[in-house]
């Protein structure tokens, strides 16, 4: 089973257009960056309006089920990206594509988890997820090579083509994934028979009465809607400062094209990024050993992130690009380090049969803040500073807010 998870970490990040997804938008598409904000933002409205339901359906119609429905929406919504260019039908592609994310997310790794305890093994469960969520990464580098040898060789077949026919490319890694889901034993789907509405609205119920009840569980869904949400909000606006850097770049003066310069640069990033965060995520237990358990490694990883923050702010103010890619990339970094402690933290005081539940509404806290950052920050580089000035302010906020510190969630004696 460890290879089948392994194997749709790789699969579900054959996602070859995300180095230039925003790219494609604002030069292709014609989208500016505010409207680009708000296909963000409507994309995780889409996410919090699916997130917890669908993790409802997946711990009582059955997980299995809910991964095949994600895959597939996935695949509707790369072939409208492909071809149209109309703003509403963008927005139905992004309402399709957070479909998947709503199925997917915490569906999967409740799945883990419940095959880490069926083996005894959930002691181990930073080091297993780490291993799984680096496969994830070796996908994203993969896709990265894969991704800039077909832009660079689409274009040169064809100068005049669009770069958006690479979504059509995901379709068949995606297909791929479904079978993969086909052959995981039963018992992890957890199918019931007679599952009612009233079934599925009762269990979401009792799930989000525990999220606001136990206090541990509360403390880390704001922790994960601050961290995650700021991370997933600008981690893609590393495309246009990688745009504005190949200018003063001499080894690409060979290069007329400034798209081919971009496509390089980005892609080469991208990769960069996922060999890096394949080892983060891999190695992310030793971190938890080092420091003294998750909360107190998650603390470390907080605070080093601020100071990345504030340093970020001045070197885009002075257009050191160079230097606040470096920073970017030890951020991402820092994030792959965090993401397997913080699920482990959450997997330790969830129900086993309401974790499916418990990490879609983890999922939907960060989309949250997606909702309302991603809109701001798309109007802050149109009109006003720019996007790291408002992320430094941001996490200066959420750390005055934790008294203890974001990671001081302290586990229950007994």
């Amino acid at each position: 089973m460890l290879t089948r998870f392994c194997l749709y970490g790789f699969l579900k990040n054959q996602q070859y257009f995300e180095p230039v997804f925003y790219l494609i938008l604002l030069h292709e598409k014609g989208l500016s960056y505010t409207m680009l904000g708000a296909l963000v933002g409507f994309g995780g409205i889409c996410v919090n309006i699916l997130e917890v339901p669908s993790g409802a359906l997946a711990d009582l119609y059955g997980r299995k089920k809910c991964m095949i429905i994600s895959f597939s929406s996935y695949i509707l919504s790369f072939l409208l990206y492909s071809f149209v260019s109309i703003v509403w039908m963008l927005f139905v592609a992004m309402f399709l594509f957070s479909i998947g994310e709503a199925f997917r997310t915490g569906t999967h790794k409740a799945m883990i988890f419940d095959w880490l305890r069926s083996q005894g093994r959930l002691k181990e469960k930073t080091r297993i997820y780490g291993f799984t969520r680096s496969w994830s990464k070796i996908g994203s580098s993969v896709s990265a090579v894969i991704g800039l040898v077909f832009m660079l060789s689409w274009r040169a077949y064809n100068p005049n083509a669009e770069y958006s026919h690479i979504f059509l490319l995901c379709i068949l890694p995606y297909f791929i994934g479904i079978i993969n889901f086909l052959g995981y034993p039963k018992e992890l789907g957890r199918e019931l028979k007679n599952v009612s509405l009233i079934d599925i609205v009762q269990h979401l119920f009792l799930t989000l009465k525990d999220a606001v009840k136990i206090p541990e569980l509360k403390r880390l869904f704001i922790e994960s809607m601050s961290f995650e949400g700021i991370f997933k909000t600008i981690k893609d606006y590393i495309q246009p400062i990688a745009n504005q850097m190949v200018l003063g770049i001499p080894i690409f003066l060979a290069f007329t094209d400034k798209d081919q310069k971009t496509t390089i640069v980005v892609y080469s990033i991208y990769f960069v990024l996922s060999i890096f965060a394949s080892f983060a995520s891999r190695y992310s237990y030793i971190i938890s050993k080092k420091s003294g358990g998750e909360d107190s490694g998650c603390r470390v990883i907080w605070w080093t992130t601020l100071v990345l923050f504030c340093a970020m702010a001045p070197l885009l103010y002075f257009e050191l690009y160079i230097f606040a890619i470096v920073t970017f990339i030890c951020f991402h970094m820092l994030q792959n380090f965090w993401r397997p402690m913080l699920l482990s933290r959450f997997d330790a005081h969830s129900k086993p049969e309401t974790s499916a539940t418990i990490l879609s509404l983890e999922s939907q806290a960060k989309s949250l803040f997606t909702v309302l950052a991603a809109p701001l920050i798309g109007f802050m580089i149109d009109h006003g500073p720019g996007v790291f000035h408002g992320a430094s302010f941001c996490s200066l906020c959420i750390y005055c807010f934790f008294p203890k510190g974001p990671g001081g969630v302290q586990r229950p004696s007994g």
